[in-house]
């Protein structure tokens, strides 16, 4: 059987829940889990927030952010050879993953 690498990436996003979520990926981070898996490291995505209310439809919020975050980490993704390991982020990590993963 071949040897199966894996790739971490940080995708710190929120724009639907407890704005907590991307606090998260740098807290992962300081407890040491990139040296603990130093030569996998991707980085965090350079993703915008939300800066105040959500907006648009409440079962959709903040719809614009949502597709450029998916967007950045579907194309980050497609990039990592191997399996990737992906830290934080809210449900929204599922749709980004799910379309480069299947």
């Amino acid at each position: 059987m071949s040897e199966r690498r894996l790739g971490l990436i940080g995708y710190p996003f929120c724009c639907g829940r407890s704005q907590g979520m991307p606090q998260a990926v740098a807290a992962l981070r300081r407890a040491g889990i990139v040296e603990r898996l130093a030569s996998l490291d991707h980085g965090d995505l350079a993703l915008t927030l939300p800066t105040g209310r959500a907006e648009g439809d409440p079962r959709a919020k903040n719809l614009s952010l949502v597709a450029e975050a998916v967007e950045r980490l579907s194309e980050q993704l497609s990039r990592i050879e191997g399996w990737p390991l992906i830290l934080g982020g809210d449900c929204t990590v599922i749709l980004g993953s799910g379309r480069v993963l299947g």
